[in-house]
Formats: C-alpha cells, structure tokens, sequence
C-alpha cells in the first residue's frame, strides 16, 4: 500500500495569506472611510441646495417673499417673514456628523426669485457642509449669489472644516 499525499494548506501558506488580507485591509478602511465622508457631505449638500432652489421656487410661483431660516433641527421655508406660515421643513440628522455653518441667519426670496440682502450680509450668502468625523477635510460650500444662483465647490487642501 502506498501512503497518500495530504492535501490542505501549509501553516506558511495560511500566515503568508492573512498577512496579505491584513495588509489590504489596513489600506482599504481609511480610503473607505473618507468615502463614506464624502458621500454624507454630498447628500447633505444636495438637500441644502434642494431646499433652497424650492424657496426659490416658491417665491417665484406664489409671487411672495420666501424667507429660508435656519434652526436647532434643519431649515423652515416661510412666507413673507421669518414668523409667516410654513411652507415646508427640511430637518437633518445630527447624528451623520454633519456640521452646517451660515454666513446669515436667514436667506429671502423675492418674487422675481433674486436673493434679498440684509445690509450687513456680503454679496454672496455660504453654507459650509463639513464632517465633523473626518479626520481629512471634507466639506463643500453652497454659494448663493444675488440673483439667487446656487453653485457648490469643494474644499481643496484648504483647513475650512478642520482647523
């Protein structure tokens, strides 16, 4: 009778495999997780800028003032002033680690759909979406410019969210 070779894996064979996963690993979760960064600062911005086209919309539609305003848990569209009956609610979730800064406590619309300024706001209105969580800078900012154009751009190299 002939002994038969074993088949199976080598303890060196096995070593040598999980030191390869590990190592992928170790790269594959920090890019991952900036990822995922990117993608909440993404979906945040796009309801910012969805909320603030529909305010746009909405003065422009109902030949009204449309005051967007920020609070504690999102943003409240209103009609003619900050105490007007609401329109809509836009809330956010804290809990994604998105931290939302803005240059003005509130943004208005006129009928015509153009941004009306306080006299103490600069030309253009921003908002600053950051992640809080992110060790790197991610972030955009939303700008408004007078006559109610909305653009993005994203922070390059810059410490905006991450001083």
């Amino acid at each position: 009778m002939s002994l038969s070779k074993a088949k199976g894996f080598t303890i060196f064979e096995l070593m040598i495999t999980v030191t390869i996963a590990a190592v992928l690993a170790a790269v594959a979760i920090p890019n991952f997780q900036d990822m995922m960064a990117r993608n909440r600062v993404s979906s945040s911005t796009e309801e910012l800028m969805n909320s603030i086209a529909t305010a746009r919309n909405t003065a422009v539609q109902r030949r009204r003032t449309v005051v967007l305003r920020p609070d504690t848990t999102g943003w409240t569209i209103r009609l003619d002033t900050s105490a007007g009956p609401i329109v809509m609610r836009q809330s956010f979730d804290a809990r994604m680690g998105i931290a939302i800064d803005v240059t003005a406590k509130e943004l208005s619309f006129r009928p015509s759909g153009i941004v009306q300024r306080s006299a103490t706001a600069g030309l253009n209105g921003t908002i600053t979406v950051c992640d809080a969580t992110s060790r790197r800078e991610v972030g955009k900012d939303i700008v408004i410019n007078p006559i109610g154009r909305i653009i993005t751009r994203n922070h390059a190299n810059v410490s905006v969210c991450n001083p």
